[in-house]
């Protein structure tokens, strides 16, 4: 069976989910279809291998394939409290960052299009510094960033602007593909309401503290982007494994 068979069997059974989410009936699903409920007509069309469906009263519902293996179903609001897609048909996307990537000269050392977009506040996930194995080296010498979910807590971060183009390089600096960290959608709040954004979650945690390296870039980071001050002192009383050396700090000020 052919890649593109596949995904379009996949299309359609996430359209059928969205269908009974809503209580629509879809007439058909090919490169443009109709879908209806009552009086209410969704125009579906595809748009750079993402389905896109418009003009469902106040809700906007996006499905989008975002370069990764399953289609992804969003759904979004037009009004200042609803949400927002984490692609648009420009073709770029929204990234949540909260560990290194917060500092834009880091972020950019491997994607060149970031560019910033706001802040935001992640509701109900705590900030951790660790490892994906016991003991392994990396190029940070030390624990690095990830959220794991924690109600009552939150993680505040910077959402970047990112071309699709930079969507491989990314997942290779997150070591998707070696089983490193894995892609997750987020519901960022933002003062200009809820964005849907891509983010990454390390696999296999085991606690680790950060090197001072590491810990100073977040910290940038957090001063550069204008992130609240309480949070802010919280980054700076993290404790960290004291290593001198060379780090990717290094490469950082070397582009500075």
């Amino acid at each position: 069976m052919s890649q593109t068979k596949i995904l379009q069997m996949r299309h359609q059974v996430i359209v059928d989910c969205l269908c009974q989410q809503h209580g629509l009936l879809w007439s058909s699903v090919q490169s443009c279809c109709l879908v209806r409920r009552e009086t209410t007509d969704i125009k579906m069309s595809v748009v750079n291998g993402r389905f896109m469906f418009f003009a469902f009263g106040s809700k906007l519902c996006i499905l989008s394939s975002l370069a990764v293996f399953c289609p992804v179903l969003l759904s979004c609001s037009t009004g200042n409290h609803g949400y927002q897609n984490m692609s648009d048909s420009n073709g770029s996307f929204m990234y949540f960052a909260f560990g290194s990537n917060l500092l834009k000269e880091r972020l950019q050392l491997a994607n060149p299009s970031a560019t910033f977009c706001t802040t935001g506040r992640l509701k109900d996930y705590e900030l951790n510094f660790g490892l994906w194995e016991n003991h392994v080296d990396n190029s940070w010498h030390g624990g690095v960033a990830t959220i794991k979910s924690c109600p009552g807590a939150e993680v505040w971060g910077v959402i970047w602007t990112l071309s699709n183009e930079n969507l491989p390089s990314l997942d290779n600096q997150e070591g998707v593909s070696q089983g490193k960290y894995s892609p997750l959608e987020v519901s960022v709040e933002t003062e200009n309401g809820l964005m849907l954004c891509r983010s990454y979650q390390m696999n296999n945690f085991h606690a680790c503290p950060p090197s001072p390296q590491y810990k100073q870039v977040v910290c940038l980071g957090a001063e550069q982007n204008g992130l609240p001050g309480d949070y802010l002192k919280r980054l700076k009383a993290i404790p960290t494994n004291n290593y001198t050396g060379p780090s990717i700090l290094d490469q950082i000020q070397t582009v500075k």
